[in-house]
């Protein structure tokens, strides 16, 4: 009876043993878990961030692109250029959005962006006198007057009936003292404006200028004298007559 009852005693002992260990377990489980699952969570972020970035989705790339479009509509020309960049970094052969990003730099002033792309573009897609001319402008803001020189000669030279051109040359080549080069552009600048258009008198003026700087006094008055002819009460060609004894 003794050991009949030892037995039981035994028994009952284990028995709420394993009732203690059968409530342990799920506790257990549900940690071994968390803790597994943190560490796939930890090992695939790890993996992302080490993993190479994979390319940019057409969608995503098309949406930089109309993003951009509408922004540069908008004249919301700095966020303009975040989002053509971005389209640009993934498409960079798309001259024409190329060279919108070149025009929204150029609006919010930053010269250098603008150059740099459209001279890219000129790589990309053949030359045309609107972006040489452009060249032009941006070259000589940025302080490289034979660059400047250089692109407004083919703008020129590409279309020698547009006044824009013919002057904006000019002004070139006499800062880089090609005097006689720059005479030519004024004077064919001249021929471009109806006879006695009033924007003749200050182009005449600065052919005199030209003229004095390189040291011809007799050329340069005739060449205000004539601009006085269109614009008699034009004060600096005034000025500039009587500097040179006329």
């Amino acid at each position: 009876m003794v050991r009949d009852a030892a037995v039981a005693e035994a028994d009952i002992i284990s028995g709420k043993e394993g009732r203690r260990r059968s409530k342990r377990w799920p506790k257990v489980a549900i940690l071994i878990f968390v803790v597994v699952s943190l560490i796939a969570l930890i090992t695939s972020g790890y993996s992302w961030l080490i993993k190479p970035a994979g390319k940019t989705k057409v969608s995503d790339v098309n949406h930089f692109k109309v993003q951009g479009q509408k922004f540069y509509e908008a004249k919301k020309y700095d966020r303009a250029t975040n989002s053509l960049k971005h389209y640009i970094d993934a498409k960079p052969k798309d001259w024409r959005i190329r060279e919108l990003l070149a025009d929204a730099y150029w609006y919010i002033g930053d010269s250098s962006r603008a150059f740099d792309q459209l001279i890219e573009v000129n790589q990309l897609a053949k030359p045309n006198p609107d972006r040489s001319y452009r060249l032009g402008l941006l070259a000589d803001q940025l302080g490289y007057e034979n660059q400047a020189v250089k692109h407004l000669l083919k703008a020129v030279n590409s279309e020698p009936e547009t006044l824009l051109f013919q002057v904006e040359a000019a002004k070139a080549l006499v800062k880089v003292e090609r005097f006689d080069e720059a005479i030519n552009h004024w004077q064919e600048a001249i021929k471009v404006l109806p006879d006695k258009d009033l924007l003749s008198a200050t182009i005449f003026a600065e052919l005199g200028d030209t003229f004095h700087q390189k040291g011809e006094l007799d050329k340069a008055k005739e060449a205000y004298r004539q601009g006085l002819e269109i614009e008699p009460g034009n004060v600096y060609l005034q000025a500039q007559m009587a500097s040179t004894g006329g």
